[in-house]
């Protein structure tokens, strides 16, 4: 079946860059264990209020993945909330506390779409994986997104130079502060060099060795770290073309997907070291 073809795909491409880093890695000298000591922790997620998950629910986009039960925009009508939130903040606090991502808030699903339209669209290499989470799996992404992204600001923790998924920063600070530095390098006369990288698949390449200890530098231990490993552990994908969807596939070796919750964690990867 054509769904299970992409699937194996897109499973083998990260696969194999995964090898092909972990070969060249074998190179390299490890990063030093020395940290600058951290005199902050988050040590376990604050459990949340109805209120907050209501409002999420009603501030979120009503965009609906297939593996809803209902649709977005039935959800967030005010009756609808005011019912299921306390039975939604329930289940969360439920995880928090026990440190667990439910099984069925683990499943992602992947649409193939053609990087551009002039594409051969019989090679599969042409094609991006787009996916889709379930809706309260984005909410739930959210509760703890928002606590780990205080965290960061209020210790100081964000790389400072650091644009992405940082209040108040943007592409164009990242380009305004490579501008001027190559206009103070030339108001010196000095030569300048620029090397720009694209890094293929950078979420799904990401070592989870090395981002929990990277997590644990920077203070983020207990519960806490236990709950983001179970939310990385056993995820699950399927590929769906034109209503027919493929087998569940294990993906717990990377990331699913583009989420709330995975930037935040993820700049942690280029601190405390």
């Amino acid at each position: 079946m054509l769904a299970d073809e992409f699937n194996g795909f897109f499973d083998t491409k990260i696969s194999k860059l995964k090898a092909g880093i972990e070969t060249a890695a074998q190179n390299v000298m490890p990063p030093s264990d020395i940290s600058t000591p951290i005199n902050c922790s988050l040590q376990s997620f604050d459990a949340v209020s109805t209120e907050h998950i209501g409002k999420i629910i009603l501030d979120s986009k009503s965009a609906t993945c297939d593996l809803d039960p209902l649709p977005t925009w039935i959800l967030k009508k005010d009756l609808i909330v005011d019912t299921i939130s306390p039975l939604i903040t329930y289940i969360f606090n439920s995880s928090i506390s026990s440190s667990c991502v439910p099984e069925s808030l683990k499943y992602a699903l992947v649409t193939p779409i053609l990087k551009k339209s002039s594409l051969d669209q019989q090679i599969f290499k042409n094609y991006r994986p787009v996916s889709k989470l379930p809706f309260l799996e984005k909410v739930l992404e959210k509760v703890i997104s928002c606590q780990i992204r205080d965290y960061l600001v209020k210790n100081n923790l964000h790389d400072p130079l650091q644009s992405a998924y940082k209040h108040g920063h943007s592409t164009e600070t990242a380009l305004l502060k490579i501008k001027t530095d190559i206009d103070l390098a030339l108001d010196k006369n000095h030569g300048v060099n620029l090397v720009l990288l694209d890094l293929s698949a950078a979420f799904d390449t990401v070592s989870h060795d090395i981002l929990f200890k990277r997590l644990e530098n920077i203070g983020i231990k207990g519960s806490a770290l236990d709950w983001i490993t179970s939310y990385l552990s056993n995820r699950i994908q399927q590929v769906q073309i034109n209503g027919i969807v493929s087998k569940p596939k294990p993906i717990s070796a990377r990331f699913s997907t583009w989420t709330f919750v995975v930037p935040d964690i993820c700049s942690s990867f280029r601190i405390a070291n």
